[in-house]
């Protein structure tokens, strides 16, 4: 009914103009399929201008439609890349903000006490130097775990993942071992399931995150650090697991913020990096699960922070 009212009016168009030009209608063709057209129209009039005849040229555009549909998905193609290309360019200038400020600080630091052992060796203590060197020993160190999370954030976003069930006792196992040193110093205790599920995952990526939520904890919580480690069955065969400490916990209006690419927290801006948490966040999305914490923003009640993964069948 819609086209039948719009050729009338075209028709009404064309008498009283004389012409009708690139007009678009679709029609049957043998009955089944619908097609495209183009019509092209002129009035023949006699003397007394009256009309005694129509010349009307009608064209098949069915490889134009076709085309600019095509065209059309590509542009709508073209403005989703621009519009990630856009966000990445958003992504790296925080990043380079990011990694700039928490490179500078230990570097400054590394070259600072260098710097004082080159000019006043001999004037030092054996302690003195002693101190001095683990000082620079211990900002390199800091400036190696931000390399090796770049490292990490670059083959998360560009490497093939590989699940497999893993041995989550190995695994967290593995990620004490790694942070015993962090462990002994702050006086800490860690207390971890009796037994773990059998999960799908990336071990090598699994094993950063817990390092990661681990090494938070040891950092933010209370003093001396009471942490535990735990895990939740969840419905469809997913597993939440997860790292509580007894620190500050997080401000509400601050936690939206914590797995946000390169943010940084106000409240602890003097401690650690920005870029751990958005890394988590994105390999373990790249394993299909997801992030996130929990937290009341109230002193001595702590932060818990979770990731899912899906059972092993």
């Amino acid at each position: 009914a819609d086209e039948r009212d719009r050729s009338l009016a075209d028709m009404a168009q064309l008498l009283r103009a004389g012409t009708l030009r690139g007009v678009e209608y679709s029609i049957l063709r043998d009955g089944e399929a619908r097609v495209p057209i183009e019509l092209n129209a002129s009035v023949v009039r006699n003397a007394d201008q009256e009309p005694r005849a129509m010349v009307v040229v009608v064209r098949d555009i069915t490889a134009r439609k076709q085309a600019e549909a095509l065209l059309a998905e590509h542009n709508q193609d073209l403005a989703q890349l621009n519009a990630e290309l856009r966000a990445s360019n958003e992504e790296l200038d925080a990043f380079a903000q990011t990694v700039a400020h928490d490179l500078k600080n230990p570097l400054h630091l590394v070259i600072g006490f260098a710097e004082t052992l080159r000019d006043i060796y001999s004037s030092l203590s054996e302690d003195e130097r002693f101190d001095a060197l683990r000082l620079v020993i211990r900002n390199a160190h800091k400036m190696n775990n931000i390399i090796d999370e770049l490292l990490l954030l670059a083959e998360a976003r560009k490497a093939q993942v590989t699940m497999v069930p893993l041995d989550l006792n190995r695994i967290v196992t593995d990620v004490q071992q790694r942070l015993a040193d962090l462990i002994h110093d702050a006086g800490a205790t860690v207390t971890v399931p009796t037994g773990w599920p059998l999960v799908m995952g990336h071990g090598p990526w699994v094993e950063e995150v817990f390092v990661n939520y681990l090494s938070n904890a040891l950092k933010y919580g209370g003093r001396p650090p009471v942490i535990e480690l735990g895990v939740d069955l969840q419905p469809d065969n997913w597993v939440r697991l997860w790292v509580s400490d007894n620190g500050d916990g997080i401000a509400p209006q601050e936690q939206n913020r914590l797995f946000k690419p390169f943010s940084r927290l106000e409240q602890v801006q003097t401690k650690g990096h920005g870029l751990g948490l958005s890394i988590v966040r994105r390999i373990v999305e790249r394993m299909g699960g997801q992030v996130g914490m929990e937290s009341q923003g109230k002193l001595g009640q702590g932060s818990l922070f979770f990731f899912t993964l899906p059972l092993a069948d």
